[in-house]
Formats: C-alpha cells, sequence, structure tokens
C-alpha cells in the first residue's frame, strides 16, 4: 500500500523539482523572489501560507520590458489553499471597498458641499482612497524583471519559497 504523497516534499520524477538536471526545473526561489520559467506550472502549494493548496486559480501575471512599453501577459495556474485564498479575496474586496468609497464621498462632496468645500480635502480623499484601494488589490505576485525565457516576481510567502530549490547562479 502506497502511503499518501507529503505535499510538501518536491516531486522525485524525471522533470521534477528536485532534479539533478538544472534545465528540468521550471521554477526556483532565488531569495525573496520566485524565478519563473514562462512554460511551467505552479507546485500544489500554497503561495501565501505554504499550505497545500487545494484550488488553482487562473491569473494573469503581467509584464514589460524597459526598452518598450508594450505589456506581456503570461496566464498560470497560481495555487492557493483555503485560508490563503479566502485572505486573497478579503485583500481585494477591502482594495476594491476603499477606492470606491473614496470615489463615492469626493462625489458627494462636490455635490452637496458645492458652495464652500475645501477642494484639497476632496482631492485628499480621492486620490488617497484611490490609491489606498490600488495599493490593496494589487496582484498576488508582482513582477520584478525577466532574463530570456525566466521571470522574478515577489510576494509569495517564505513557507511557499522554502519548498523550491534555489536558482541556480549560472543558468
Amino acid at each position: 500500500m502506497a502511503s499518501e504523497p507529503n505535499p510538501y516534499e518536491s516531486p522525485r520524477i524525471a522533470g521534477g523539482y528536485e532534479s539533478d538536471d538544472p534545465a528540468a526545473i521550471a521554477i526556483w526561489r532565488d531569495g525573496k523572489e520566485v524565478v519563473l520559467h514562462q512554460q511551467a506550472s505552479f507546485p500544489a502549494v500554497c503561495i501565501w501560507t505554504g499550505e497545500p493548496a487545494d484550488r488553482f486559480i487562473p491569473f494573469r501575471l503581467k509584464w514589460h520590458y524597459p526598452i518598450d512599453w508594450s505589456t506581456r501577459v503570461l496566464r498560470v495556474q497560481l495555487p492557493f489553499c483555503t485560508a490563503g485564498y479566502r485572505k486573497f479575496r478579503t485583500r481585494r474586496l477591502w482594495g476594491a471597498l476603499i477606492a470606491t468609497s473614496a470615489v463615492g464621498i469626493s462625489l458627494g462632496c462636490e455635490m452637496l458641499l458645492s458652495t464652500d468645500i475645501p477642494h484639497g480635502l476632496a482631492l485628499l480623499i480621492f486620490f488617497g482612497g484611490g490609491l489606498a484601494g490600488l495599493l490593496l488589490r494589487t496582484p498576488p505576485l508582482k513582477f520584478v524583471r525577466v532574463r530570456g525565457e525566466y521571470l522574478w516576481f515577489t510576494g509569495a510567502c517564505s513557507n511557499f519559497l522554502a519548498n523550491l530549490p534555489p536558482w541556480p547562479q549560472g543558468h
């Protein structure tokens, strides 16, 4: 009888994350960053908690090169556990709520107090709330840099990163 696989253990098959051939590996850690080959898939470990993932959420990771401004998109399935996904959804919901509230309060101030409203206050509410809302709605992984076929992202928890092999410097 085979025992249950350990979700924290790297696969031991060819092309897995514990391979002697660095070319067979498609995802690594480089300090606090995730290094991802453009055709890689994530292991079944939550990127926010490091717990075993019970769902994969489709997501578009976006980046651009410094020499041009056209945006590239990589569609990936990001692994989340229930607690990690709930945290992600809650943060994005709060971001949307803050941004929407800031716009609503600013418009309400302009409409209701149009005679002697301090315009600086309305602008502060509008831009401050909008900025706070957008910061909370950031993607789960943030692009850092690209080299050839490899992308660096930040935002994964240290427990997730501990499951990945270290980035080979000469790769």
